[in-house]
């Protein structure tokens, strides 16, 4: 499929269920990491709480995505997973970034490499298709879906 948008869609962006998996291991990492973040006073509980709530929204939208389920249209994503189309694509654009300053910092290391890939392809997916057309992986996941029932 050919998007609208001018960016160079990344490399893995559809490896759907590798961004899934991606999305449950920010997810993971935060639940791990952030009570001695904000313990130790590097995060507060406020911030920590809505990174963990979006990131939760995340992998909800992921699980529909990869279980076949009825993708809701863009506004109705804070009813449905708890979390906006915006605080998602934000929040996966401020992953992708920090995973990419890993990986340059760790040049040579193939598992940060690899990371800051799915990483930057699942805030791709995130991002709009053009303007405010929606997310590419709900444009795209609606026509993964309307082709499978156009095919049966």
């Amino acid at each position: 499929m050919t998007f609208v948008g001018t960016d160079t869609p990344p490399r893995r962006r559809s490896d759907w269920a590798d961004l899934g998996r991606t999305a449950a291991q920010l997810l993971a990492e935060r639940e791990k990491a952030y009570p001695a973040m904000v313990k130790d006073g590097r995060l507060d509980q406020a911030h920590a709480n809505q990174r963990i709530r979006t990131m939760r929204a995340i992998v909800a939208l992921w699980r529909v995505v990869l279980e076949g389920e009825d993708l809701p249209e863009p506004p109705a994503f804070s009813d449905q997973f708890g979390a906006s189309w915006q605080e998602m694509l934000e929040d996966a654009d401020r992953a992708a970034g920090r995973a990419r300053d890993l990986a340059g910092r760790k040049r040579g290391d193939r598992d940060a490499a690899v990371q800051a890939e799915l990483v930057t392809a699942l805030a791709w997916q995130h991002q709009p298709v053009c303007g405010s057309a929606g997310p590419h992986i709900w444009l795209s996941y609606e026509y993964d879906q309307w082709e499978r029932r156009r095919s049966s």
